[in-house]
């Protein structure tokens, strides 16, 4: 569904995983989100400056 919010809780999940070395696609499917989201929230986290590992 277009324009559901996305659960903080999912938003670190995710970032934990790609700290991890999960790849992209791997963990899109795992959560049940694309990968366009993955990559948006992954490059939101380092424009931001925030490093991973405090997430």
């Amino acid at each position: 569904m277009a324009g559901k919010p996305t659960r903080m809780s999912l938003v670190k999940q995710l970032l934990r995983m790609h700290h991890n070395g999960i790849g992209i696609e791997i963990f899109a499917r795992t959560l049940c989100v694309s990968k366009n989201t993955v990559k948006y929230y992954i490059l939101k986290v380092k424009d931001s400056g925030i490093p991973f590992g405090n997430l």
